[in-house]
This record gives C-alpha cells, structure tokens and sequence, in this order.
C-alpha cells in the first residue's frame, strides 16, 4: 500500500491524490 493506490477506481475511503 505504497504505490498510488488512491488512484484507482476502487478506493473509497481514500483521495484519488494519496500516496499511503
């Protein structure tokens, strides 16, 4: 979970501008 992950589609809970 150090990768853009924030980036994809399937990330509720995350900003689509989060590197965690």
């Amino acid at each position: 979970m150090g990768q853009r992950v924030g980036i994809l589609p399937k990330t509720p809970g995350r900003l689509p501008k989060t590197s965690k």
